[in-house]
Order: C-alpha cells, then structure tokens, then sequence
C-alpha cells in the first residue's frame, strides 16, 4: 500500500534490498492517483521516473517535462506527450534545457507547429532542428520569405526541391551566401553561366564556375573576370591543354601563366 512504499527511504549511497524492492512495488502500481503522487513529490528522481513512464495525464506529464529537477525524469515525461500543442510549449520554453527541447522537438510532427518553431524560438539550434523535420515545400517556401537570420535561411534552402523557386533565389536574392547556396543545387548551364558572368558576388560567381561545363564559357570568365580566385577556379575546369596554351599566350598575368601551366600538368599526369 502507499503508507509502506512511502515508508522504505531510498540513500544513493546504498544498494539496499528495500530500495530494490520499493522500485519493485512502484513499478507493479496501475492505480493513476498513486502514480501522480510518487511522480510529482518522491524524493527519489528513480521512484519519479518509474511512475512517470507510466502516466498517461498529459497536464500532469507536461509539468514535469518542464519542473522537475531531474533531467531523467524531465525526458520520461516528455516520451509519454502525445499532444503536439504541448510539445511545442515545451520546445519555446525550455531555453537551457537542450536535450529535453530536442526530444519535444523530435516528437512534433504538426508542420505549422513546426514553422512556428523556425520562426519564433529564441535558440537558433532549436530553429534549425526544426528546419530538418520540416518536408512541406509550400511552408519552406513561406519561411525564405519570412526569416532573415542568413543561417537559417541556408538550411531552408537545402531542402527546396522546386528549381523555379532555387532559380529565383540564385538571381534575386539579397544575400550573396544564400544565392550561392542556391547555385549550388542548380545545373541548369545556360542559368549558372548568366551567374558566373554577372554576379556582382565573387563568392556566387566562384560557386557557379565550378559547375560550368562549356570551355569557352570559361574561357570567358578567366580573360575578364576581375576576381583572381574566380579566374583560378575556372582555369580548374579546363580539360583541353590546346586551349590552356592559346590562353598561355594571350595572358599578360604573371599569377595567371603560372596556374595555367599548373593545370597543363596536372592534365597530363592523368
């Protein structure tokens, strides 16, 4: 009964038969009412987690995810939430408490609970987390429009799949990181040679060249573009030496001959 559960004192520092036993008692109890008691005020974080895992109160459960001040129990509670409005509570406000945010986060699969969560949680870990569970293309599409924070935009990108809406990005976009992101899922040519010629970002010109396939594109970009690593870049994706030597011979730069003639090697060690 209560009273003789309530009577046998645990000491961690003991393996005592009557602690095993008190464990023993609590795990064979169904009555609900006993179970809210030992979970919500036995000494014992044990003994609380115990008769957490077997509740099913969600108020209850959700108050010890947040309040109780075991981080075993505190996960116990949120294994058993079923209600996502909970869980997402829970992951807006438990700010230091990591892993239990994650474990709510892992459980929420409502994708407006979900956007809610990359747009207004203060962790920016949590934000991102909540990104990857995220598979709904009009949502992501919602939040690029919506979210500024260039890092959590990056990620958002990565999981668009519609290349009308990368295409637009690559072009318009305000920031060079995130264009650049965006250039790096595309492959269509003609698109990824109108970037490497006209972007005003070397960083999104650079992710452009590398993956241009038409020589003289490239050939292009390595006469007229004003950035050295952008020039660089694109003599790494010439494979014809015929060409690398017109090229030889038209360059007054110094910097220039030299990685050209590198290139020249490099091809014919192959």
């Amino acid at each position: 009964n209560s009273s003789e559960i309530g009577a046998i004192t645990f000491k961690p520092e003991t393996e005592s038969s009557a602690y095993h036993q008190r464990i023993e008692t609590i795990r064979q109890i169904s009555d609900e009412g006993m179970l809210k008691r030992i979970a919500s005020s036995d000494p014992d974080y044990y003994a609380r987690q115990i008769a957490t895992e077997k509740l099913s109160d969600q108020s209850l459960l959700f108050n010890i995810a947040k309040n109780d001040r075991d981080y075993y129990v505190r996960m116990a509670a949120v294994d058993k939430i079923r209600d996502q409005k909970l869980l997402f509570q829970i992951v807006m406000e438990c700010r230091d408490d990591y892993y239990v945010c994650k474990e709510a986060l892992n459980k929420i699969y409502d994708p407006e609970l979900l956007e809610n969560v990359v747009s207004e949680a203060d962790d920016h870990d949590t934000r991102i987390m909540a990104v990857s569970a995220i598979s709904d293309q009009d949502i992501l599409k919602r939040l690029l429009l919506t979210i500024h924070d260039f890092s959590i935009r990056t990620e958002v990108i990565k999981k668009i799949k519609n290349v009308d809406v990368l295409r637009n990005i690559a072009l318009t976009d305000n920031d060079y990181y995130v264009r650049g992101i965006a250039v790096q899922m595309l492959d269509d040519q003609s698109l990824l040679e109108t970037i490497a010629l006209n972007d005003p970002d070397y960083y999104v010109r650079n992710e452009a060249v590398l993956k241009i396939e038409n020589p003289q594109v490239l050939l292009e970009i390595i006469k007229n573009d004003d950035d050295f690593e952008v020039r660089k870049k694109a003599i790494s994706r010439i494979n014809d030496t015929h060409l690398l030597d017109e090229l030889l011979k038209e360059t007054s730069d110094n910097f220039i001959s030299k990685k050209i003639k590198k290139r020249k090697e490099e091809i014919q060690l192959r």
